[in-house]
C-alpha cells in the first residue's frame, strides 16, 4: 500500500470515496490538502489535513468498506500524523461521529468544542458541517 497526494487526476475519486462513506465534502476543493491510500491501483483510503501554524484539523479519513480491517486506517493516521510533525505541527484535532474508539486507541483524547484553538474554530468542518454531536479530539504531537 502507498499514499500520494490528491491531484487533479484522482480527485473526483476521492469525493466518491468521501460520499460513500457519508462523509461531508461540500467544502472540499481541489486546493485542499488530502492524500490517498492505494492498494496496487485501487483507492481504499483517504485523509486529509488543514492546517495552519502550530494546530491542524484532520479531515476526511476514510477506507473503502471492502478493504476496513487491513490497517489502511492506520497507516493513513501514522503517515498524516508524521506530515504534520515535518511541518512542525504541534497539535492534531478532529471531529467524529463514528470513530472516536479507533482515535482513542491511537492517543487521541476528548475535549470540548469550547477547548479548540480559533483556526479550528473558523474551519468549514467545525464550524458548520459536522453535527453538533460530533465528539472532539486533540493530540499533541512528540
Amino acid at each position: 500500500m502507498n499514499i500520494h497526494p490528491v491531484t487533479a487526476n484522482n480527485f473526483f475519486s476521492v469525493i466518491d470515496l468521501l460520499q460513500r462513506n457519508n462523509l461531508p465534502t461540500e467544502d472540499i476543493t481541489a486546493a485542499t490538502p488530502l492524500f490517498a491510500l492505494y492498494d496496487s491501483n485501487e483507492l481504499i483510503g483517504t485523509i486529509g489535513l488543514e492546517y495552519d501554524g502550530e494546530n491542524a484539523l484532520l479531515r476526511s479519513l476514510s477506507t473503502s468498506a471492502h478493504k476496513r480491517g487491513i490497517g489502511g486506517g492506520k497507516l493513513l493516521v501514522d503517515f498524516v500524523e508524521k506530515f504534520a510533525k515535518e511541518n512542525n505541527i504541534h497539535s492534531i484535532y478532529l471531529l467524529t461521529t463514528t470513530a472516536a474508539d479507533f482515535f482513542d486507541k491511537r492517543n487521541y483524547l476528548r475535549i470540548t468544542k469550547t477547548d479548540v484553538p480559533e483556526f479550528i474554530k473558523q474551519t468549514t468542518e467545525f464550524a458548520s458541517t459536522c453535527p453538533a454531536s460530533a465528539i472532539v479530539m486533540k493530540k499533541v504531537l512528540q
